[in-house]
C-alpha cells in the first residue's frame, strides 16, 4: 500500500513537471508570436492552453484522491496541497499566455509602430518567458538559488511594467487609443505572468523547506 502511495506521489510530482513544461513553452510562443505575429505560432500558443487545463484538471483529482485515501501529513501534506495551488497558478499563467496571444492576433503593424512602447513591451516579454523557463527548472531539480532569482527578477518586470504605464499616460507621446489599450493590457498581463512565477517560486520554497510565503492564493 505505501508503495503505491510513493508511486502516486512520483507521478504527481511528474504531472507537474509536465504541466510547468508546457506553460513555460507556451508562454515562449506567445512571446515569439507577439514579436513576430506569426499566425501559426499564435494559434498554435492558443491550443496549447487546452492541454495545460485539462493537466490542472487531471492534477486536482489526484490531490483530492491522494488527500482522501492516505490522509498525507508533513512533507507529503506539503507537497499535495502544493501541487494543488501549483497547477492552480499554472493554469492561470497558460490563460494569460492565451490572453497575449489574442491580442497579438489582433494587432495590426502600425498599432504597435512606436518604438520605444514596441521595445519595453517586448523587452518584458523576454524577460517573462526567461522566467517561466527557470520557473519549470525548479520545478524539477527543486534548486533554492533559482527560485531566488525568480523571485528578484520579478522586479525587473515590475520595472518595465512602470514604464509602459507611464509612457501611455504621457500626452506628449503619439499613441492612438487602440495602442494605449493594446499596450496597457498586455503589460498587465505581462506583469502578472511575472507574478506567479515569483508565487510559483514561494510556494515550492514551502513545499520543500517550511518557507512560508507572503503571497496569497488569488
Amino acid at each position: 500500500m505505501r508503495e503505491l502511495y510513493r508511486l502516486e506521489l512520483n507521478h504527481l510530482g511528474e504531472d507537474l513537471e509536465r504541466m510547468a513544461r508546457y506553460v513555460a513553452r507556451t508562454i515562449n510562443s506567445a512571446a515569439d508570436a507577439l514579436r513576430t505575429g506569426d499566425l501559426a505560432l499564435i494559434d498554435q500558443a492558443i491550443d496549447a492552453d487546452e492541454r495545460i487545463d485539462d493537466l490542472a484538471d487531471q492534477i486536482e483529482a489526484s490531490t483530492m484522491s491522494l488527500l482522501a485515501r492516505q490522509a498525507p501529513v508533513a512533507f507529503d501534506l506539503r507537497m499535495v496541497i502544493g501541487a494543488m495551488k501549483l497547477a492552480q497558478t499554472f493554469e492561470r499563467m497558460g490563460d494569460l499566455a492565451r490572453h497575449i496571444c489574442h491580442i497579438a492576433k489582433s494587432l495590426s503593424p502600425e498599432q504597435m509602430n512606436n518604438e520605444q512602447l514596441s521595445s519595453l513591451l517586448l523587452e518584458m516579454a523576454t524577460q517573462v518567458s526567461h522566467t517561466s523557463h527557470a520557473m519549470a527548472d525548479l520545478v524539477a531539480n527543486e534548486d533554492s538559488d533559482l527560485a531566488t532569482r525568480i523571485i528578484d527578477a520579478d522586479d525587473k518586470i515590475d520595472e518595465l511594467h512602470l514604464q509602459v504605464r507611464k509612457l501611455v499616460r504621457d500626452e506628449s507621446v503619439p499613441l492612438t487609443r487602440q495602442q494605449v489599450i493594446s499596450a496597457t493590457l498586455l503589460s498587465r498581463f505581462l506583469e502578472r505572468l511575472g507574478d506567479h512565477a515569483t508565487k510559483a517560486a514561494w510556494r515550492i520554497l514551502f513545499i520543500r523547506r517550511g518557507i512560508s510565503t507572503s503571497y496569497s492564493d488569488t
